[in-house]
């Protein structure tokens, strides 16, 4: 199970990982199973992942239309509207790339947190 930092567990989580009940896939993002390779988890996750990264963004361009998201080829493309140039996130397994972008559109797909481009 993932898990993903904020200020209210922060040091709950770090005492946890320090305990070795949790595993830091990557910045903000721990784990509970310690034996499932980090990027399958992260893959396995996409769309948690990407609201925790992007909250409000908008998983699009070729990505939108694959039916992981782009996640089984390590490559997911979302528009931001909270961005003013391109910003590239590296995970295990995953490279998401942000690019600024008008928000949501009333016909966009809601996946909670984040939100998947209409045709």
């Amino acid at each position: 199970m993932l898990v993903f930092r904020d200020e209210t567990n922060r040091k709950m989580l770090e005492n946890h990982e320090k305990a070795g009940r949790l595993r830091r896939l990557s910045s903000g993002i721990y784990s509970s199973d310690l034996e499932t390779d980090p990027a399958v988890q992260i893959r396995q996750n996409v769309v948690r992942v990407l609201a925790y990264l992007r909250p409000g963004a908008v998983i699009s361009h070729r990505s939108a239309i694959l039916p992981d998201f782009g996640a089984s080829e390590g490559l997911v493309v979302v528009t931001d509207p909270a961005l003013s140039e391109n910003y590239i996130h590296n995970l295990p397994g995953l490279v998401v790339v942000a690019t600024p972008g008008p928000a949501p559109l009333a016909s966009d797909v809601h996946l909670g947190g984040v939100y998947a481009s209409s045709p």
